[in-house]
């Protein structure tokens, strides 16, 4: 039971790991909560019942799972047993579930990548540091791309000039917006609106904007059908399409995939109608990383390089014609790198630590055409 692993795991572990699995943040409300929560679930014994065809497989996120359930991050695995994330990793692989990594992880995302044959789960939080964009805008990046304005904003803080897109703008973002001069992916018929009168209040004119459409991702974008109505609405003298996008759901998926190439002939078909109805076209792109190899044909005018950056595209023999642009490294603070060399030093078969510290990067992704 989880009890008895808890009196095992107090004899076993350095009294310090020990407390940051047991304990919870400030008052551990949450904690407590949760605790409370799942007291509250039963499961209720049944008898006599044919389980001979129950399946537990599910589809998440366009993938199969054999249960519906994940590993959920778990903040500095790697701590409580050598190479902890990796054997998690390697557990769920194994038993066809999803894994997460924790943005505090021990091992990196480069290790556990190295070590298990598919894509898992990060677990992202946005860290304050903008030498990566200036970085990617040195060696050449010509557009960048943010989740927030607030990301966008900070960029433009820093000294940052290159046009910088942003993913998911809101309503109540659209000042901040035009005043940094970024430039907003518009993907609902209420934020085209909202942008619209904003611009016309403003008297601003040929705004650079970008369209996206949901062929198939069913996350945010404007329906396949919308197409007339965008159309109509960007024929307005305060905007300037730049480009139309949308996003494959599986674009890692082995070829023939019927579900990718169901949503390219799609996004096939917008193009088509965009280029009829537009003087000037506007970019169109379509693909990430794993799309890049896996459908050249369709890489159109740009790509959206994510993980490739790094030297990761999702498969084992994409990854071997990549390099990555740059490494990253930061040092740890002296008296946490004291604390935790101590402690490591009480486990038998840890591995060699240094005192150099994966750092997670905000969320960026940038355009190359």
């Amino acid at each position: 039971s989880i009890d008895e692993l808890r009196t095992l795991a107090k004899k076993r572990v350095p009294k310090m790991f020990y407390d940051y699995v047991e304990s919870g943040s400030w008052t551990e409300a949450t904690f407590q909560a949760n605790i409370a929560d799942f007291k509250k679930i039963k499961f209720r014994q049944r008898v006599a019942v044919d389980i001979s065809n129950r399946k537990t497989a599910v589809n998440i996120l366009g993938k199969t799972s054999t249960m519906p359930c994940a590993i959920a991050p778990l903040g500095l695995l790697g701590m409580q047993h050598a190479d902890g994330e990796i054997i998690a990793a390697k557990v769920a692989e194994d038993f066809g579930i999803p894994f997460t990594l924790s943005t505090m992880s021990i091992c990196s995302i480069e290790e556990v990548a190295k070590k298990t044959n598919k894509p898992f789960w990060f677990q992202l939080y946005v860290m304050k540091d903008h030498d990566f964009a200036k970085r990617l805008v040195e060696l050449g990046i010509n557009k960048l791309a943010v989740a927030y304005a607030e990301e966008g904003i900070q960029l433009r803080e820093q000294g940052i000039k290159t046009p910088i897109m942003v993913f998911y703008p809101q309503k109540n973002s659209i000042s901040e917006v035009i005043g940094a001069n970024l430039e907003p992916c518009i993907y609902s018929r209420e934020l085209m609106n909202s942008f619209k009168l904003y611009l016309e209040a403003m008297a601003i004119k040929d705004y650079p904007i970008h369209i996206k459409y949901n062929t198939g991702l069913n996350r945010v974008g404007f329906p396949v059908i919308d197409v007339a109505w965008v159309l109509e609405k960007i024929d307005n003298p305060q905007f300037r399409l730049e480009s139309v996008y949308s996003h494959l759901a599986i674009s890692e998926e082995e070829r023939p995939s019927a579900k990718c190439m169901l949503q390219i002939e799609r996004f096939e078909e917008i193009k088509k109608i965009h280029i009829e109805s537009v003087q000037t076209a506007p970019k169109f792109h379509l693909l990430n990383s794993s799309g890049v190899f896996n459908y050249p044909e369709y890489q159109y005018d740009a790509v959206r390089c994510g993980i490739a950056f790094h030297g990761y595209a999702n498969k084992s023999e994409w990854d071997a014609l990549l390099k990555p642009v740059a490494i990253l490294k930061s040092k740890m603070p002296k008296e946490v790198e004291k604390k935790c060399m101590a402690e490591l030093k009480k486990l038998k078969n840890m591995s060699p630590m240094s005192a150099e510290a994966t750092v997670v990067r905000n969320y960026l992704d940038w355009m190359v055409d």
